[in-house]
Order: structure tokens, then sequence, then C-alpha cells
């Protein structure tokens, strides 16, 4: 599973970004990486390949794998789950 935190456009120290993570709180960042992953992970196991989580300039990014849509629904439940209102963009793929 490969984590990234994006800087593509920094704001000043203290602003928040798209999803009210405040740029300078690393630690919750990346708290909110593991439990989204966490939360993929045990609500479908293997069936999502490749995860990725990350957080983008929208929120919280989850891409990967998959077979069904019904897959990619699930995933996505237990990521919004997991996020506690931090906006999630979907880009799993159902192969």
């Amino acid at each position: 599973m490969e984590k990234a935190i994006h800087e593509s456009n920094p704001l000043p120290r203290g602003q928040q970004r798209a999803g009210g993570l405040p740029l300078h709180d690393e630690l919750s960042q990346e708290r909110l990486l593991v439990r989204v992953e966490q939360a993929v992970r045990r609500e479908l196991g293997r069936r999502i390949r490749d995860l990725k989580v990350e957080i983008c300039q929208e929120g919280v990014r989850i891409a990967g794998r998959c077979t069904t849509y019904y897959s990619k629904q699930l995933a996505q439940h237990a990521a919004m789950t997991a996020a506690r209102g931090t906006p999630l963009v979907n880009d799993i793929v159902v192969e």
C-alpha cells in the first residue's frame, strides 16, 4: 500500500485545504490514511488490488483495481465511514 501527501499548491502554514485537513498536521493526516486503508482492507480483503490511499487537494483519494462495481461501492462506503466527513475521491478502476 502506498501513501502519499501531495503538496501541489502549497498554502500558508495553518490554512486548510479541501477536506479541512490542516497542512501542518502531518500526523493526523497519516492517521487518517491508515484508518481509511484499514477500513477498506477489513471490508474487502483482497478484492481491491494495488490499493493506494493518499491525501489530495480534494480530500482523501482511494485508488486500485477490482473486478466488480459492487466491490468499488463497498470500498467507497468503508472509506467514507473511516474518513469521517473528509471528502473522498474514488479512483478505483473496475476491470
